[in-house]
């Protein structure tokens, strides 16, 4: 499986790709009814897609009402 985020899409999940951001590997969530996962771009493929694998599966077990981000009164 060489195209993960082109799977990733072909699924309906929206890829987001960055670059520039120091220490930033990947994020992945759920906005409404929308998944996404972000990748670095900055990284060489091989990571690139063990990232993009590991955020897919972050979706796939969902989180814990513990790890959920706080969201902010404002």
């Amino acid at each position: 499986m060489t195209n993960v985020l082109g799977l990733l899409e072909e699924k309906g999940t929206r890829v987001f790709e960055l670059r520039g951001i120091e220490g930033f590997e990947g994020l992945s969530g759920n906005y409404g009814t929308v998944a996404f996962v972000t990748v670095n771009r900055d990284f060489p493929d091989d990571r690139v897609r063990f990232t993009a694998a590991h955020e897919l599966g972050h979706l796939l077990c969902g989180f814990p009402e513990r790890e959920r981000p706080a969201r902010s009164a404002s």
